[in-house]
């Protein structure tokens, strides 16, 4: 007969170890405006924009980094849109509303465009 042994075998995974909860790490203006990369005084004008948020003993600096990141994403998509106005499909529809007839062999097309002499 067969008998039916059990294995034992030692556990392979290693414990978790779990990170402490701890204080977001606050610095000075000074140490947040090297930080970004920029000057005090334009760390001055961020919170006096409510961009980023002085705490009691200063700026938490993940905190303010995210916050500094999103203010300038939200600066260039601003930008985007107010540069991508209706000036992109300028020439083409010009064209077209210029154009009275298809382009034909005995009417090529022609090599003016508005606004040039």
């Amino acid at each position: 007969m067969t008998e039916t042994v059990a294995i034992v075998r030692p556990s392979v995974t290693k414990p978790v170890a779990r990170r402490r909860p701890t204080k977001p790490t606050t610095v000075s203006a000074s140490a947040l405006a090297l930080h970004l990369d920029c000057t005090r005084t334009y760390i001055g004008k961020l919170e006096a924009k409510g961009v980023i948020q002085r705490q009691d003993d200063g700026f938490p600096l993940d905190q303010s980094r995210v916050a500094y990141l999103r203010h300038l994403r939200r600066t260039v998509h601003a930008l985007q849109g107010l540069l991508a106005g209706p000036r992109l499909p300028y020439k083409r529809s010009h064209l077209v509303a210029l154009r009275s007839t298809k382009i034909t062999a005995s009417d090529p097309l022609s090599t003016w465009w508005p606004g040039e002499l």
